[in-house]
């Protein structure tokens, strides 16, 4: 991994917060299927090299289960490595919109390792806490 495009997502139980790069757009998405997927064919075709999530007790689930489902490259991150990176970066400020270009920041330092979801990680994944069934 060298130099592609690193997208950071601050995950909330209603909004996915993403970052195109640590200094690019910065959009908010739904924390919904549907949205997710409009989501994931975008970052397909923008040919992203990285997504990276926090950990967020639980509502990262159903984004990081469809982006891995869509071929992305996901990783979800321990939310302690960066908020550590971010206080080494003299970050004081804490917003949704910065926390998404700091995680992407991060990625884009430390590139973290992909790993394949195997299938049980998968449907343990999918499973949001409250997260409404597909329609």
């Amino acid at each position: 991994m060298a130099g592609g495009l690193c997208i950071g997502i601050d995950v909330s139980k209603a909004v996915l917060e993403v970052a195109m790069g640590s200094s690019g757009e910065v959009r908010s998405v739904a924390n919904q299927e549907r949205a997710i997927g409009e989501l994931a064919a975008q970052l397909l075709a923008l040919k992203a090299e990285l997504v990276v999530m926090e950990a967020s007790g639980g509502y990262e689930r159903l984004a990081a289960a469809l982006m891995w489902e869509a071929g992305l490259p996901v990783v979800i991150a321990n939310p302690r490595q960066i908020r550590q990176f971010g206080q080494g970066m003299g970050q004081q400020a804490k917003t949704d919109w910065l926390d998404a270009r700091m995680i992407a920041r991060w990625a884009e330092h430390r590139r973290p390792e992909v790993r394949r979801a195997t299938r049980r990680a998968r449907a343990r994944t999918a499973r949001a806490p409250d997260s409404p069934p597909s329609a």
